[in-house]
């Protein structure tokens, strides 16, 4: 057996009875890197739902 790198998991996990027009952001968290090889934020956003989702804010420059 192949393994899928836990998306067979993952994809267990899913909850199909979300009601997205129902969805609301409830709660944000905001980490900085400060000393890295350039500054970079993280995002980690909470929903009523139950869904969490990171995200990562960097200067294009």
């Amino acid at each position: 057996m192949a393994k899928t790198g836990g998306a067979d998991e993952a994809l267990n996990r899913v909850n199909a009875n979300s009601k997205p027009s129902q969805l609301r952001i409830t709660d944000m968290r905001v980490a900085e890197i400060i000393g890295a090889p350039f500054t970079s934020t993280l995002l980690k956003i909470y929903t009523n739902q139950g869904i969490v989702g990171l995200g990562e804010v960097r200067d294009g420059a």
